[in-house]
């Protein structure tokens, strides 16, 4: 994918998002993508004609470190690339649609397991739910999660998300 593409992809995804209510994923991954991404990298006095240098503010430029070199060496936060913006998007959309239900499932099962005179305490069902001052919708309960057809759904989601994902980063 060119970099217009990937740029269309992830604003497609965070619009879709919010247009489902799910604008609190979208407040997350733009926080992900303010805060950018971890380097080393070497701090230098600003210099006339480095096309090298990764970024600039002010009288500094952050260049990539090498052995010829001089400066001050430090992680520093680099802007995010349009494919790793897109990956982060990905991601997120992955984890929400697909590792989260799986995590819910595995809680209630987990925490059901209860002795047999115990049962009054044992799980029957969990919920995530959003922020109070959210306005998406409610949570679909764990009947609905483990029904079959979302289930299936599900897989050929993350498959589908894994096919993307594998575009994206190759």
């Amino acid at each position: 994918m060119d970099e217009s593409e990937l740029v269309a992809l992830d604003q497609g995804i965070r619009d879709l998002l919010t247009e489902s209510g799910l604008a609190w994923v979208r407040e997350n991954i733009e926080e992900g993508v303010a805060t950018g991404g971890r380097k080393e990298v070497l701090v230098q006095h600003a210099k006339a004609n480095e096309p090298e240098a990764l970024f600039s503010v002010g009288e500094f430029q952050y260049v990539e470190p090498t052995a010829d070199k001089k400066g001050q060496r430090m992680i520093g936060s680099v802007p995010l690339s349009p494919a790793a913006r897109a990956e982060l998007t990905i991601r997120a959309l992955r984890r929400l649609i697909t590792e989260l239900p799986e995590i819910q499932e595995d809680a209630v099962k987990r925490l059901g397991e209860s002795e047999p005179e115990d049962h009054d305490s044992a799980a029957e069902d969990i919920q995530f739910l959003p922020d109070e001052d959210d306005a998406s919708q409610p949570v679909p309960g764990l009947e609905a999660i483990r029904s079959p057809s979302r289930q299936a759904a599900r897989r050929r989601v993350d498959d589908f998300l894994s096919r993307l994902l594998d575009e994206v980063t190759s």
